[in-house]
């Protein structure tokens, strides 16, 4: 199995918001849900 290595860096602001991400990534995740499904037929 493949496994992989992320280095991510952060900015000083990035790392003061560091505990709403899972929260960005969800209505990020359903945003494009939601543009999706309106450009379909």
């Amino acid at each position: 199995m493949a496994r992989y290595i992320s280095l991510i860096s952060f900015t000083e602001q990035g790392l003061k918001t560091i505990k709403d991400w899972d929260k960005r990534v969800a209505a990020g995740r359903q945003g494009l849900a939601i543009r999706i499904t309106k450009q379909l037929p």
